[in-house]
């Protein structure tokens, strides 16, 4: 599942099937390491990759701290003629943990964005469609969502429920004149024997 069918799941919104992809890709890439390295928290940058103004603000502002703090103790070191060699070290992979967080943050928002945008576009194209359509799509990816599948999957099942309920429709139409049948061929012999 990428963004674009979150999106849809969430109904065009900004909603939990979006977050939890987006925590759901922040987890698999190295910046779930990074973030751990410095001591920031995955829901925290996965709110920031989502769009949340404050959780943006918030984790900017960390990893500003985190690069200032490490370059400046890495200028610091060497000043003093680079002698600390594993401070030197540990400085550049804070400022390389902060290059893979703050990476990871723009695909996220990067992609989260276009496929925002591509909801937009497809929601203006639907546009010209009746209501009772636009109605009936987003039915159907309600349904989907809630059953965990997608929209095609779905109308297959639908199609196929109907062709079932059809079938047995006819079924039991063939069997109710295949008794009025039998009742008249018995009203019929009743008639012949005499036995009415």
């Amino acid at each position: 599942m990428g963004y674009t069918s979150a999106l849809e799941r969430d109904t065009g919104a900004i909603g939990d099937n979006v977050r939890a992809h987006a925590a759901q890709e922040i987890a698999k890439s190295a910046a779930a390491e990074s973030a751990r390295k410095l001591g920031i928290n995955l829901g925290l940058l996965t709110d920031a990759a989502i769009g949340n103004k404050d959780a943006q603000a918030q984790l900017a502002a960390e990893l500003d701290r985190l690069d200032a703090k490490a370059k400046s103790s890495t200028g610091l070191t060497n000043e003093m003629g680079g002698a600390n060699v594993d401070l030197t070290k540990s400085n550049m992979d804070v400022q390389a943990s902060v290059k893979s967080v703050r990476e990871e943050l723009t695909n996220q928002n990067s992609s989260l964005n276009a496929s925002v945008e591509h909801q937009k576009r497809f929601q203006e194209a639907m546009e010209g469609s009746s209501a009772g359509a636009r109605g009936k799509s987003t039915e159907l990816s309600l349904l989907a969502g809630m059953y965990g599948t997608n929209v095609a999957a779905l109308s297959g099942a639908t199609t196929a429920e109907r062709d079932a309920a059809t079938q047995l429709a006819n079924t039991t139409v063939q069997m109710q004149l295949q008794n009025a049948a039998g009742d008249l061929l018995k009203m019929q012999l009743d008639l012949l024997a005499g036995s009415h």
